[in-house]
C-alpha cells in the first residue's frame, strides 16, 4: 500500500512538469486573423458647435501578431505585439458642417495569461496598451492624423492543429479615455477574430 501511495504521489508531482514539456503552446510564434470590428466615438468638436455627437461605424479589420509564450504545468502566460489594420468611415454633421473619422491603424502591445483546458486546447486573456491613429477631416478638407492611447483588454481561445500550426478565435475591446486635447471626447473599438499562427 504504501508503495501505491508513493508511486501516486510521484506521478501527481512530475504531471504537471512532464504537460508543460509536452504542451504546444511553448515557445515564439507569429500568426494572422481577420474578422468586423466597430468603433463608437463621442466628440465635441469647436467647429461642430457645443453638443457632444456619437457616431459607430463599422468595417473589417486584419490583424499581424507576433509573440512568447510558455507553460508552467496548465498554467500560460506570455507577452504579444500586434498591428491592426482596419477599414471603415464615419461621419459627424450638425446639418451644415461636416467632420469625417476613419478607422485606426492600431498597434498594440499586451500581457497574456489562461489555462490548458487539454493539452491542445488554451482558453486565455489579454491586457494591453493599445496606440491608435485615426484619419479625420472637416468640411471635406484635408485630413490630419490623430493619435490615441488606449486600454486594450480580451478573451480568446487556440487550438493546437499540429505542435507548430494553431487557430485561434479571439474578442478585445479598446478604449481611449481620451482623444486629442479634449478629456470630454471618447472611443472604444470592439472586434471579433478568427486566424492562425505558427509556433517556431
Amino acid at each position: 500500500m504504501k508503495r501505491l501511495l508513493a508511486a501516486a504521489l510521484l506521478t501527481a508531482l512530475f504531471a504537471a512538469p512532464a504537460l508543460a514539456e509536452d504542451t504546444a503552446f511553448d515557445g515564439l510564434y507569429v500568426g494572422g486573423a481577420a474578422g468586423p470590428n466597430w468603433t463608437t466615438m463621442r466628440l465635441t468638436e469647436p467647429a461642430m458647435g457645443p453638443a457632444q455627437m456619437s457616431e459607430t461605424f463599422a468595417g473589417p479589420r486584419l490583424d499581424l501578431f507576433g509573440g512568447l509564450g510558455k507553460t508552467y504545468g496548465r498554467v500560460f502566460v506570455g507577452g504579444e505585439i500586434g498591428l491592426g489594420l482596419s477599414a471603415g468611415d464615419g461621419s459627424f454633421s450638425d446639418g451644415v458642417r461636416t467632420m469625417e473619422v476613419r478607422q485606426p491603424v492600431a498597434f498594440t502591445m499586451s500581457a497574456r495569461g489562461g489555462v490548458l483546458v487539454t493539452p491542445s486546447i488554451l482558453a486565455y486573456g489579454l491586457a494591453g496598451l493599445e496606440t491608435q491613429t485615426y484619419l479625420s477631416k472637416a468640411n471635406y478638407t484635408d485630413g490630419d492624423h490623430m493619435t490615441v492611447h488606449a486600454f486594450k483588454i480580451g478573451l480568446g481561445g487556440e487550438y493546437a492543429v499540429t505542435e507548430s500550426l494553431f487557430t485561434r478565435a479571439q474578442y478585445t475591446r479598446a478604449w481611449a479615455p481620451s482623444l486629442g486635447a479634449s478629456n470630454s471626447d471618447r472611443a472604444h473599438t470592439d472586434a471579433v477574430t478568427i486566424g492562425a499562427g505558427w509556433r517556431f
